[in-house]
């Protein structure tokens, strides 16, 4: 499941987030939550593979749904 920001987040912002996420997965303590949770850990992925998400932006207001939220 794609982690998306807000598309005006700063990159500095992003990292943050990205290096937070990356760092709770390596918490001992936080093992138990993240096995609840079902999460086994985050990839950084690059820009491009989000690619799908803006096409399907384009495709709705193509459609005439003006917002895609």
């Amino acid at each position: 499941m794609p982690l998306i920001s807000s598309a005006p987040t700063p990159p500095q912002v992003v990292d943050a987030i990205l290096d937070a996420l990356s760092a709770i997965t390596r918490a001992p303590d936080l093992r138990p939550t993240l096995d609840a949770l079902l999460i086994e850990g985050f990839n950084r992925l690059p820009p491009a593979y989000y690619r799908a998400v803006l096409n399907f932006e384009q495709l709705v207001i193509s459609q005439g749904y003006p917002l895609l939220q």
